[in-house]
């Protein structure tokens, strides 16, 4: 009976795909065209917004040859890789997008599933924003290809928010950045692929991968990251930082400040057959467990710090490289990299797409020695697509080079099935990782070996209805944080989706409760608040009730002053239109310290019940914990004589820039420095003019009352280092002096 559903499932699946495949539709841009055509390539749209408005899953949006001055947002979303949204250049023709308004040329809040493909985007006139922006969980299978990306102010790519599921493939990003935290490329989600990416003179980095929060699984392969850091500061050619299972192989690295850097709890990192030259740092590694294997590390200003794992190397021996001074790091034939590496399983072909080994062992380096064979018969495969949601379909094509023919051919497709013919079609219904082997046996009975990695991904399937995020932030603010303290107010957000509209929604289930107490389930709505039993909450919300769960059952709290969630002057509030409801809720004083859990599910009226949807929070005792400052300056005498810079950095990260900073000089009058952050959230920085208008003598740097505000809310504004000065001003014959009196 199981299988028989299954089977019907996955009938379902494909015959909705293919229904999707009839319907679709492509429709063409022109700069010559007219919004009031209809879209075909006879009577195309004039502008890129009016063929967003049309386009839907499954449709393809052809941009004909011109220049258009227009952000790509708001564009709709498919529903699988078969169904996308695309949005792709006329083959053959040149398309630029450079707006000249907004802050982004391509940006993507809330969208699944769409393909920009072979556009130039240009964002020289942006207002202070990236290339491509893409953002939120809300974001993911979004696959950005075969584009080129530059001037931007910002980054060429920004993929923040828990973006996941994002794909760069074949883009050449450059020319980005004014300051040192701008990059070419910057990564913030997880599961996200750089392949084959073509990375330089951006202002930072080349390739950042850092999360706040944590982000996993993402791969750079393939890339070339070179002379970034143009501001001659700090940059990297490739950055693995905070999370899991980062992996870089096949890249090419040369011209940075460092080459490769895993820091900041970037632990289980996998750093394979790159090649990496002429970066002030080659390697630098400050995480655990992370494995460096088959990689050139030549002409740099050090070698390679920290790696749990070094084995196969090739390290400040020259590797004979054709000709490195023009960008070309293949292998001369003598090259000690040449058969000197070890196999990796995790991919067999080398940044050309070559197989590895092409010797008698595999090359050290992005490059594979082209010119060693083990053999003069060999085997390859040509196969399309390598990944995809399941159902997948892939064509395999055989190919036989050398030996005698006729010959045979026999495939393995890595999930138990096979095939003998030259060229064959196959489908993986199931998702995961398939080594796919093929063995090629001339008339002399020779044997030939190549394969393949096919990587089938789960369908992602939007349950209806679905919980899509709770957010827990101090009143009035949008931070989401994750640390409270008891006896105090909340915003408590919940955002829940339903295909057919908010109004379809029954109710939502929401509870706290410490980890020691797993009572709580879908089954029984949270189980019961009880205040000895670990502080259960639980409660309800409708599309215009906020219920409360205690011992004597579920209790009707909208605008009333319940236990723990706060209707009063309408603190409960639901917006239907952005799809969220908000209560404001606390912990009471005997609520227990430690981990606890925020648990949520949604049924809608036909009774679907999403999946449970599960948040950690910590509670701790209430105390002060207020922010802290500490000021240093620095003069600017390069720039003009009576310049100082003032920076000012806090004890913790804060939600907003402390502006202003305040000068109380000996006279009782003020000066007042304005600061300002750029990508930070713990350093700002102003100008002191020291002009005729400020007084010498003694003074003191002061911040307004709560300035400093930190991401849980605590609040403050002293300044514990370098608030005191001193300004000594001589007449103009003798230097001018400042400095800074200890306190």
């Amino acid at each position: 009976m199981k299988t028989s559903i299954y089977k019907y499932f996955l009938f379902c699946i494909l015959l909705l795909a293919l229904i999707g495949n009839v319907y679709a539709t492509d429709y063409y841009v022109s700069t010559n065209g007219s919004d009031n055509n209809s879209g075909t390539d006879t009577q195309p749209f004039k502008t890129i917004a009016k063929g967003l408005n049309v386009i839907k899953s499954g449709d393809i949006l052809y941009i004909r040859a011109g220049t258009y001055y227009e952000n790509l947002d708001n564009m709709p979303s498919g529903t699988s890789w078969q169904n996308s949204v695309t949005i792709r250049a006329y083959p053959g023709e040149t398309v630029i997008l450079k707006p000249n308004s907004g802050t982004n040329v391509v940006s993507c809040s809330s969208g699944q599933y769409i393909i920009v493909d072979g556009l130039i985007l240009d964002a020289a006139n942006v207002n202070g924003g990236s290339a491509v922006w893409l953002k939120y969980s809300s974001t993911h299978h979004i696959r950005i290809i075969n584009c080129e990306l530059k001037n931007a102010p910002l980054c060429g790519i920004l993929s923040s928010y828990d973006a996941d599921y994002i794909e760069f493939i074949n883009l050449n990003v450059h020319d980005n950045g004014t300051r040192d935290l701008d990059h070419g490329i910057y990564i913030s989600g997880s599961f996200c692929l750089v392949d084959n990416c073509t990375v330089y003179r951006n202002t930072g980095w080349g390739i950042h991968i850092y999360s706040n929060y944590g982000c996993t699984n993402n791969i750079v392969r393939n890339c070339k990251s070179f002379d970034n850091a143009t501001l001659v500061q700090r940059g990297v050619g490739i950055g693995l930082y905070s999370g899991e299972n980062h992996v870089a192989y096949n890249n090419i690295v040369w011209g940075n400040k460092k080459g490769i850097s895993v820091r900041y709890g970037a632990n289980k990192a996998n750093i394979y057959n790159n090649t990496i030259y002429d970066n002030d740092e080659g390697i630098y590694i400050e995480s655990s467990d992370v494995t460096v294997v088959n990689n050139i590390i030549y002409s740099n200003g050090t070698t390679i710090s920290g790696g749990s794992v070094r084995d196969h190397n090739l390290i400040n021996t020259d590797p004979k490289f054709v000709d490195a001074a023009n960008g070309n790091f293949q292998l001369r034939e003598d090259s000690p990299a040449i058969d000197a590496g070890t196999s990796i399983s995790l991919f067999n072909k080398d940044i050309l797409d070559n197989n590895r080994p092409s010797g008698s062992a595999w090359d050290i380096g992005a490059h594979e020695f082209a010119g060693s064979s083990s053999s003069n018969f060999d085997a390859d495969i040509n196969a399309n697509p390598i990944s995809g949601d399941a159902p997948l379909k892939v064509q395999f094509n055989g190919i036989a080079a050398g030996g005698n023919s006729p010959y045979n051919f026999h495939w393995d497709f890595g999930d138990g099935n096979s095939s003998d013919q030259q060229n064959s079609t196959y489908t993986y219904q199931q998702n995961g990782s398939f080594n796919v082997t093929l063995t090629i046996i001339d008339n002399d009975n020779k044997q030939a070996i190549a394969s393949v990695a096919i990587q089938v991904n789960a369908v992602y399937v939007e349950v209806t209805p679905s919980l899509v995020d709770i957010k827990l932030t101090n009143i009035r603010r949008s931070r989401s944080i994750s640390e409270i303290t008891r006896s105090e107010w909340y915003d408590l957000y919940v955002y829940v989706h339903d295909s057919q509209g908010w109004q379809n929604i029954n109710y939502v289930d929401v509870w706290f409760c410490h980890e020691s107490n797993k009572n709580g389930s879908i089954s029984n709505r949270g189980g019961e608040f009880n205040p000895v039993n670990n502080y259960v909450l639980s409660y309800s919300i409708s599309t215009d009730k906020i219920w409360t769960k205690e011992n004597n059952g579920w209790i009707d709290a909208t605008g009333k002053l319940s236990l723990y969630v706060d209707d009063d002057n309408y603190e409960y509030v639901i917006d239907s239109q952005n799809e969220w409801a908000k209560a404001k809720i606390k912990l009471l004083d005997n609520a227990q310290e430690g981990n606890w859990q925020i648990n949520a599910y949604t049924i809608d009226q036909e009774g679907n019940v999403s999946d449970l949807f599960t948040k950690n929070i910590s509670v701790k005792l209430n105390e002060n914990r207020a922010p802290t400052a500490e000021i240093t300056l620095n003069s600017l005498s390069q720039i003009k004589n009576d310049s100082i810079l003032v920076t000012l950095t806090t004890s913790a990260n804060v939600t907003n820039v402390p502006t202003p900073l305040i000068l109380n000089e000996s006279d009782n009058t003020t000066t007042i420095i304005t600061l300002t952050s750029f990508l930070s959230t713990n350093i700002f920085t102003g100008i002191l003019i020291l002009d005729d208008n400020v007084c010498d003598g003694k003074g003191y740097f002061s911040l307004k009352s709560d300035a400093l505000i930190d991401e849980n809310g605590n609040t403050g504004n002293k300044i514990i280092s370098g608030a005191f000065i001193e300004i000594n001003r001589s007449p103009p014959s003798n230097p001018k002096g400042l400095k800074v009196t200890k306190e």
